[in-house]
């Protein structure tokens, strides 16, 4: 009986992980390379060459590249992509901010590894920078919207993300 009770157990184990769906890829296109959350370092500087991108800078965890005037920024963990971002505005050249925002977050339905999102506000208000930050996460994707104003000068950004960035020192 004892014997029977084990069969039983690693049968349902062993199904419990064939309904289980496949770990999904969570992937982001910066300049024309797709990069996904634990690629290899090698990889993605291959493929980010490969689309024309030029490495701005670079150091153990992080690489900077660039592509006219759009900028994406990668970082590593023991050699593993745990981070990517780009900056939609200036590479939807032609639409405003707001069709463009509206672009980016209907890009979030498109993805299987989305689950629920939630949303934060953030304000930065020091005598260089006034700002307002809204922070969408849905999983490992994410996307921040910026409103503000350095040293005077109004700027707008929308940017997606994946992963979780780190401070490297």
């Amino acid at each position: 009986m004892l014997h029977l009770a084990r069969v039983v157990i690693v049968g349902l184990l062993s199904l419990s992980s064939l309904a289980q769906p496949a770990l999904q890829k969570v992937s982001l296109e910066i300049g024309g390379a797709t990069v996904w959350l634990g690629m290899p370092r090698q990889e993605v500087v291959d493929r980010c060459a490969s689309a024309g991108l030029k490495q701005m800078t670079a150091d153990r965890n992080s690489i900077l590249f660039k592509s006219g005037g759009d900028f994406y920024s990668v970082q590593f963990k023991n050699g593993r992509l745990v981070f990517a971002t780009r900056d939609w505005l200036p590479s939807k050249a032609g639409l405003d901010a707001l069709q463009t925002t509206m672009v980016a977050l209907a890009s979030i339905s498109e993805s299987d590894s989305v689950s629920a999102c939630t949303i934060s506000h953030h304000q930065i208000n020091n005598p260089a920078t006034q700002a307002n930050q809204v922070f969408i996460a849905c999983g490992k994707r994410s996307f921040l919207l910026e409103e503000g104003k350095v040293k005077g000068e109004p700027y707008y950004s929308l940017s997606e993300r994946i992963g979780e960035a780190f401070t490297t020192e």
